[in-house]
């Protein structure tokens, strides 16, 4: 009984330490995520200063390309924007279509069990479950299709020609 307890609270140590290792490793890394992206206002203004000092600008060219650079972002807020709603309205469209699809799926359920006797209705219920389980095969296996065909395109290595 000692060696179980004795085991126990070393594991509940291990657990414990490692849960804590793991908690401050995520930690550090959103730090350093928030560290390396700077807000868009930074990067502008980052930018503009590269420019002025690599292009040598007058202070009146610093000034209308920082009015350029001001009217380009708030262009791509504008745009990113709409991107967003637009987004928005497709996903609650999605989202009515799949509700719709389940109303007309749990109907017909409820007549196929009106007119099948009770051990048909489980049957049929069992034939449904097989074919919905090979369905989901075949869209994960479809979806890992689409990820080996788009590796190439996503790998930074450039394909060498011949």
């Amino acid at each position: 009984m000692k060696n179980f307890k004795l085991s126990m609270m070393a594991f509940m140590v291990v657990a414990i330490s490692s849960f804590t290792f793991t908690m401050n490793a995520q930690q550090t890394e959103i730090k350093e995520r928030k560290q390396r992206t700077f807000d868009a206002e930074q990067m502008q203004e980052n930018r503009l200063e590269k420019l002025k000092t690599e292009l040598n600008l007058t202070e009146q060219q610093e000034a209308e390309v920082k009015a350029l650079m001001d009217e380009r972002q708030k262009e791509m807020e504008k745009h990113r924007t709409e991107r967003e709603e637009a987004m928005k309205a497709m996903r609650d469209k999605h989202v009515e279509q799949v509700k719709a699809v389940q109303e007309r799926q749990k109907a017909h359920d409820a007549k196929m069990k009106d007119i099948l006797s009770p051990e048909q209705y489980e049957k049929y219920e069992q034939l449904n479950n097989k074919q919905k389980e090979a369905m989901k095969e075949k869209m994960k296996e479809r979806r890992s299709d689409r990820m080996e065909r788009r590796k190439p395109r996503m790998s930074k290595e450039k394909p060498v020609q011949e």
